[in-house]
């Protein structure tokens, strides 16, 4: 039969363990601190240190340090098997290793005392370690099936590996007759199994290296796909403006072309009936305020677009202020009471004490520009502003019964020259340039917008603005 050097087998198995333990704990543990790389290194230092007790005891002092070298390797055992939890993402059983190592530490201290033969030793270690070792094969085989990773499937075939080992020292003793005379000098599968547990030890410590190159990969192809979406995003962004930029220089000058062309026909008109004489004074004054609505709807329109154009620039700075909501209120109403009573809406604002932080004059612009869009499309109807106090905050909420906007469009109202039910672009249904103009300013403010519709029934627009510190105080 090959003879074979256990003493020498079990030193270099040693040996192997804490040259494992090294490398996960130099390599491993210094790239990322979410691996279970702890456990592992544990594992392999405690195997390699327990080899050494057992292997390397005083004379006297056979009984310690082989009870102590044991307990260490089952506690190798049980970090490993806390280790595979981990990696599957499973509590670890922290009760369960600690009844298990004080009834090994029993149990063996029992069976050295009562059958001095090595035997029973061998089998109660290994039974003790072989469920920790199946447990763990089973859980990393599930995370395998899941992620099909080759660091995991080299750990399982590493556990694997450990209960066929562990089945081998068993069956040697149950098949054979004290076959060990001295632990340092013997023949047989006693030391086969030293043998066959340096590729296992191996085995361990590469799966450890090789799942930190994979949490590397995962890491890194995470990384590019979030750029690859950024990146998506901006081109979608990017488009985007730029049809929004379509849409606005084409329905800009859609609306201008219109109003200098309609100039031109009253300019034309007016000539030829002068010439003629075929228009009297009252024919004359009707021109002349026609052109003079044209031009104030041209004026309008270049002072939206002026202003826009400043909020896009960052030209708009805002002066914060502690402001009165019933100033505002007075401010907004005196300025749209007479084009409400002339569209016959019923424009009411609701008393308040409120005080709020704000630029006083973009605050007034919000506000009017919601105003008139009320106005605008809730014509003999009714416009309400008031406002609710919440904490630490005001909202304004401007309330109209008009013809509403449908769900899928809420999106769409704040974009330039965006227009719901204005296809011809009649001037007199506005520029669609209100809301987006309300949109910049609320977000220059840092102040919230925020709409609720239903078509047939209305809408509501809430403007949120911060509470006077002082006021709240």
């Amino acid at each position: 039969m090959l003879k074979l050097d256990v003493g020498t087998l079990a030193f270099s198995s040693a040996l192997v363990s804490l040259a494992t333990a090294a490398t996960i704990l130099v390599i491993g543990g210094t790239r990322r601190r979410d691996l279970p790389w702890r456990y592992f290194a544990v594992s392999a230092a405690l195997y390699g240190i327990g080899l050494l007790l057992i292997i390397f005891h005083p004379p006297g002092w056979l009984v310690p340090f082989v009870t102590g070298g044991n307990i260490l390797v089952m506690l190798s055992t049980l970090a490993a098997h806390a280790g595979a939890c981990v990696i599957a993402r499973r509590s670890i059983p922290v009760m369960v290793y600690g009844i298990a190592t004080l009834g090994l530490a029993a149990g063996y201290w029992t069976a050295y005392r009562i059958y001095p033969s090595i035997d029973s030793r061998i089998v109660l270690i290994s039974l003790a370690r072989l469920p920790f070792f199946v447990h763990g094969a089973i859980i990393l085989h599930g995370c395998w099936r899941e992620h099909r990773s080759r660091s995991t499937a080299l750990l399982e075939a590493s556990f694997i590996g450990w209960i066929g080992l562990l089945a081998v020292r068993i069956g040697d003793v149950a098949i054979r007759k004290s076959h060990i005379p001295h632990f340092v000098s013997l023949d047989g599968f006693q030391a086969f199994y030293f043998l066959l547990a340096l590729p296992s030890l191996a085995a361990l410590g590469i799966a450890v290296l090789l799942m930190d190159v994979e949490r590397e990969e995962d890491f890194l192809l995470a990384r590019i796909n979030s750029m690859t979406e950024a990146l998506r995003r901006a081109k979608e962004a990017a488009e985007e403006a730029l049809a929004s930029k379509s849409r606005f220089l084409a329905a800009t000058g859609h609306d201008l072309r219109q109003a200098v062309h309609a100039l031109r026909l009253l300019l034309a008109a007016m000539t030829s009936g002068t010439a003629d004489r075929s228009h009297d004074q009252k024919d004359a004054e009707l021109f002349l305020q026609e052109m003079d609505g044209v031009i104030s709807g041209m004026t309008e329109q270049l002072n939206a677009l002026l202003e826009l154009s400043r909020l896009e620039a960052g030209v708009v700075v805002p002066a914060i202020s502690d402001c009165a909501i019933q100033t505002i209120f007075q401010r907004v109403e005196g300025q749209f009471r007479r084009s409400a009573t002339a569209a016959d809406v019923d424009l009411r604002f609701m008393a308040s004490s409120c005080v709020v932080r704000s630029d006083p004059a973009l605050l007034c612009r919000i506000l009017g520009n919601l105003v008139a869009n009320g106005i605008r499309f809730a014509p003999g109807g009714r416009v309400i502003v008031g406002c609710r106090r919440q904490t630490g905050h005001v909202l304004i909420q401007v309330h109209d019964d008009g013809i509403g906007i449908p769900g899928e469009k809420m999106d769409e109202i704040f974009e330039e020259y965006r227009q719901l039910d204005n296809p011809a672009r009649q001037q007199v249904k506005g520029l669609g340039l209100g809301l987006a103009i309300i949109k910049r300013l609320a977000g220059l403010l840092d102040h919230g917008i925020s709409v609720i519709s239903t078509p047939g029934v209305g809408t509501m627009f809430s403007v949120r603005i911060p509470i006077s510190t002082d006021v709240a105080n």
